[in-house]
């Protein structure tokens, strides 16, 4: 059997991305990987720190963390509060803490890591949106579900937000505290592997995909064995043999020139000795067992002696729901593309990444159907959306097909989606891609601890210049004046030593929110 000869590098890497979810030792390293607001707080219990990881679900580690929460703000004074703001505060923790017992939290069913929703799918809101829903605030709640339901509070930019907070007796930074992030934990898994080709085998892999480790039962795999089609051991393949992929989540193997991955058998990963899932493959049938979910899945798409050198057998879409096999271009070593996020009518992904300061937006088709063009629109608020770009389709087809668009100039928030349009005039629209620019942001603290003169820059066209608001975390407006071009200087000495929030609301809507700390 003729193979390349495989390059065995070593890499040394200080810090990994599996290494830091390897650090979850604690109860509150599980706060933090719930919520990273957590490492924010000074008056953390320290036993807290101290206390060993819990074997939790899902559901059990929400809750630990609603309850944790919930127990800190009680801790806290709210003296200064007035006395209806101090009402407000305790009704809100009560029902924050009937919210926890109920059990009944957001479901992450459309991405492949920890996201935050608003509103899920089911309609199961998030402990901060049922605190608007049984405030009246409903409306606004579902609002931002419509356009901004995967953001972190501190990104969601709703007119009504601050004054609705300034209603709560809850500061903004313990409402961003108590928003939590929900599921999309992988178990360790197979997430490509090549076994057969037409003619003789060749690059012949397996590539695996590292849990987090992060709930209960949900382990490292440690070792990867392979048996043939009798359940004799052939080979055993430790992690340590294997090697990184570039997004640091995965590790693959390449087989030696003196090898083979056998064309029928069984692949067992392994977390030190305990089974973690049992793959049964051959040239017509692939089933997974994982015992994790205690689950026994069918996959029809495999390898024979029919597929093309160069492809591979791809597992996609969502662990939890949607995935299944795919044949696809090699991509041992990086991410599967189909692998990232949710999986729409026809597309199987939507996302983005950033070059300087641009953002090239990417999706994939698993299969069109007299498709026309796709249209790339932007929007400010998530509302009113605006085309920037258009990309030819390629009407018909059964196979993958791949399709980037750069966006050389975005602005500071930017709300992405695809216009897919037919032949035939009918269209329909993708998921909604938030995108932050850092670096394109035209407000900015020249000193954000400051006793007297705060200053700040403004580097924006004049006709879009609009108004400089000061809250406190309560959401109350302490300070409201229009905004001048480059740098201005407010007095800030009549506001007591505390934490403020800055915003500049531009008029072509959108809002730049930025802290500052009043000594």
């Amino acid at each position: 059997m003729k193979k390349k000869p495989l390059l065995i590098l070593v890499i040394f890497i200080a810090v990994s991305r599996c290494e830091l979810q390897a650090q979850i030792k604690t109860v509150f390293d599980q706060l933090a990987y719930v919520n990273a607001e957590w490492q924010n707080q000074s008056d953390v219990d320290p036993l807290l720190k101290t206390m060993p990881a819990l074997p939790l679900t899902e559901q059990k580690l929400i809750q630990l963390h609603l309850i944790e929460t919930e127990r800190l703000l009680r801790k806290r004074s709210n003296s200064t509060l007035s006395k209806s703001q101090q009402q407000s505060r305790l009704r809100n923790l009560d029902i924050l803490h009937q919210y926890t017992l109920s059990g009944q939290f957001p479901n992450n069913n459309l991405h492949n890591s920890r996201q935050p929703y608003f509103i899920d799918t089911e309609n199961t809101h998030c402990a901060v949106g049922y605190l608007m829903k049984m405030s009246g605030a409903e409306e606004m709640a579902k609002q931002i579900s419509s356009i901004q339901n995967y953001n972190y509070l501190i990104d969601i930019h709703h007119t009504k937000l601050m004054d609705w907070v300034s209603k709560t007796g809850l500061t903004f930074d313990e409402l961003a505290l108590i928003q939590p992030s929900y599921g999309g934990e992988w178990p360790s898994c197979i997430v490509e592997m090549h076994y057969n080709n037409i003619g003789q085998d060749i690059d012949e892999y397996i590539e695996v995909h590292q849990s987090t480790g992060a709930l209960a039962g949900m382990n490292y795999f440690t070792d990867i064995l392979f048996c043939d089609h009798v359940g004799t051991l052939y080979k055993t393949v430790n992690i340590n043999q294997m090697q990184f992929t570039t997004d640091m989540w995965s590790r693959y193997y390449h087989f030696p020139v003196n090898e083979n991955f056998l064309d029928s058998g069984k692949v067992i990963l392994m977390s030190n000795s305990d089974t973690l899932s049992v793959y049964t493959y051959n040239s017509s049938e692939i089933s997974l067992h994982d015992y994790h979910f205690n689950s026994t899945r069918h996959f029809a798409t495999i390898e024979n002696d029919d597929s093309q050198v160069g492809n591979s057998l791809t597992f996609c879409g969502l662990y939890s729901t949607t995935w299944n096999t795919n044949i696809l271009p090699t991509t041992i070593g990086s991410m599967n593309a189909c692998t990232i996020g949710a999986v729409p009518v026809t597309l199987i992904s939507f996302d983005y990444s950033m070059v300087n300061n641009s953002v090239n937006l990417n999706w994939q088709t698993a299969s069109e159907f007299n498709s026309d063009y796709f249209e790339l629109q932007r929007s400010t608020d998530g509302i009113n959306f605006s085309p920037i770009g258009k990309i030819k389709a390629s009407g018909t087809s059964n196979i993958s097909k791949y399709y980037t668009f750069t966006d050389a100039a975005p602005l500071y928030l930017n709300h992405y989606r695809l216009k897919q349009v037919d032949l035939d005039g009918k269209s329909s629209f993708s998921k909604i891609l938030f995108v932050r620019l850092k670096n394109a942001n035209p407000f900015a603290i020249i000193q954000n601890q400051v006793s007297s003169s705060l200053q700040v820059r403004i580097n924006t066209v004049q006709s879009a210049t609009g108004n400089l608001t000061i809250h406190d975390l309560l959401g109350r407006v302490v300070f409201k004046t229009n905004a001048k071009i480059g740098v201005q200087n407010i007095n800030v000495m009549g506001l007591a030593p505390a934490t403020y929030l800055i915003s500049l609301d531009l008029k072509d809507g959108q809002i730049y929110t930025l802290k500052f700390e009043k000594i």
